[in-house]
């Protein structure tokens, strides 16, 4: 099937190949169609006779290759809207938060409208953004949903050891899997 090769079993209970599992369903034969799309394997069809043993002919198999080329084809378009549909509502975001920008002339409303679309596009309980002041590294600005992780207190600079310290000296995106475990988290 990974070669592109559809499979033909005219006695499927003498079939060495077969596994136990299909022997149970008491199937007499099979014609297997691999699923591809740009020749990677997505799936299998099946096509199967348990009632009588059924040969199957050169155009069945060719019919039922068709099928599966078709929805190979089918499952491509599906992916490609959605991706299209994903990158739209990426730009429509992004629009949206430069309108508001441009809108409001309000940094605390930019932040709040990029915040409250991360969490609720990504399905998360909460989310913070906060600003820091480049030359003496302290946190300026911060917006919330939910728990803040934003630094509380009298603004003091972030440490280079700490997580925000560390991001900010990164300055690539961070992802913590389980927080429990980090250690410089306090």
């Amino acid at each position: 099937l990974h070669g592109g090769k559809e499979v033909v079993i005219d006695a499927a209970q003498k079939d060495r190949r077969l596994p136990s599992l299909l022997k149970k369903l008491h199937l007499r034969s099979m014609l297997i169609v691999p699923v591809l799309l740009r020749g990677n394997l997505l799936g299998v069809l099946s096509v199967d006779s348990g009632e009588a043993p059924h040969r199957f002919t050169e155009s069945e198999v060719k019919l039922v290759r068709f099928i599966a080329d078709q929805a190979a084809v089918g499952i491509e378009n599906i992916r490609y809207c959605q991706r299209e549909r994903d990158k739209a509502k990426e730009f429509g975001l992004l629009a949206e938060i430069a309108t508001t920008g441009t809108e409001l002339h309000e940094e605390r409303s930019i932040l709040s409208l990029a915040i409250e679309k991360a969490v609720s596009l990504m399905r998360v309980d909460a989310g913070t953004v906060f600003l820091i002041d480049p030359e003496r590294w302290i946190p300026t600005l911060s917006v919330s949903r939910g728990p803040s992780l934003a630094p509380t207190g009298r603004p003091k600079p972030l440490s280079p050891r700490g997580l925000e310290g560390m991001m900010a000296l990164s300055q690539k995106p961070w992802a913590i899997p389980n927080i429990g475990s980090e250690k410089k988290l306090p």
